[in-house]
């Protein structure tokens, strides 16, 4: 933590008026609370990277409910397709061997 008069009385040790060191002190202050978060910034930061984080877990678990679907579509259109196969496959063997034991 700054410590303002610690630093104003190190500056008059070091040979600056007091009023040059009011003045640096001023200047050092602005700086400083100028760039520190206070703690409604972090409650403020905190609400919104909550609000972001369930925005995006919202997002992907559409994506995943999504892709899920496409998955199960794709299943279903193989064993559809892995059927008509097996009956072809079946039909052309039984059509076979009836031609096989005709002749």
């Amino acid at each position: 933590m700054f410590n303002a008069i610690k630093y104003s009385k190190k500056l008059e040790e070091a040979g600056f008026s007091r009023e040059q060191a009011e003045i640096q002190l001023q200047i050092i202050t602005e700086i400083v609370e100028g760039d520190l978060a206070t703690k409604q910034d972090l409650k403020i930061l905190e609400t919104t990277l909550t609000n972001v984080i369930e925005i995006k877990t919202n997002h992907l678990e559409l994506k995943v409910n999504n892709i899920e679907g496409k998955i199960q579509q794709l299943e279903y259109r193989i064993t559809i397709k892995l059927g008509a196969l097996l009956i072809i496959g079946f039909t052309s063997m039984a059509t076979l061997i009836k031609f096989w034991l005709v002749h």
